[in-house]
């Protein structure tokens, strides 16, 4: 059994947002893109090419995105939790 910080509770809870993130794009969006056009694919074989473009685009796509707008959310989430240090602090690290 699992105790201490977190528990089960934040190992499901921390990946799960990233599978669900991951799954609707790689899968249900390419998947549903190429459902919508596939009477005009006309065969089984253009329908994977396609799909497989889709998925590849959506790979590059993500990876063109600047670095700042990947920490973003974390900046902000730590300028929300984090106070400035005050004189006890200092005199605490000064002493160890």
């Amino acid at each position: 059994m699992m105790r201490g910080v977190g528990g089960w509770a934040v190992a499901v809870r921390t990946p799960a947002p990233a599978l669900v993130l991951a799954v609707g794009l790689f899968f249900i969006i390419p998947v549903t893109a190429t459902n919508l056009i596939k009477d005009q694919l006309g065969s089984a074989v253009l329908f994977w090419i396609v799909e497989g473009v889709l998925r590849t685009a959506i790979f590059l796509l993500l990876g063109m995105l600047p670095w700042w707008a990947l920490i973003w959310p974390g900046l902000k989430l730590q300028l929300l939790t984090t106070r400035e240090p005050n004189l006890d602090q200092l005199a605490v690290e000064i002493a160890a």
